[in-house]
């Protein structure tokens, strides 16, 4: 059974990704897509919170993953990528949520929704950012 946190993040990336291809409202995308993914009500509050900060914080998420892109542009970062970026980065940022469960979860929507490469890059693009997030975090993480 997948875990209520994952399945309001799959249905956040939907509208995170909508909202980047500017095809649809976002929070309608998210309304249908937790009611798909059938999350339960604390975690609803919880993804339109984010959703909202996602879109007002863009900017420095971009600022971040364009410290962190090592011989590309942002505007070469694919749009499945950009929003499993987006939504990490802001728990990340949000300090809620382990780093390791963050990691854990834009790998595991990479390779859901993009494949097993996107989920690598992914997973190196946020590991690069984590340690500019979380300095604190990542030092505390690899000591015995």
């Amino acid at each position: 059974m997948t875990g209520t946190r994952h399945r309001m993040r799959k249905a956040l990336l939907q509208a995170v990704y909508a909202w980047l291809l500017e095809t649809d409202a976002p929070d309608e995308v998210l309304d249908t897509a937790l009611n798909e993914h059938a999350v339960q009500p604390d975690d609803r509050e919880y993804a339109h919170r984010l959703l909202t900060e996602i879109i007002a914080h863009r900017a420095e998420a971009d600022s971040l993953l364009a410290r962190v892109l090592e011989h590309w542009s942002l505007d070469r970062l694919g749009q499945v990528e950009a929003a499993v970026c987006y939504l990490a980065l802001h728990e990340l940022r949000a300090g809620e949520i382990p780093t390791e469960v963050i990691l854990d979860e834009a790998v595991r929507l990479g390779k859901e929704y993009a494949g097993e490469e996107s989920a690598h890059f992914v997973n190196g693009l946020l590991d690069a950012a984590a340690g500019i997030v979380r300095p604190d975090a990542a030092s505390l993480e690899e000591s015995p």
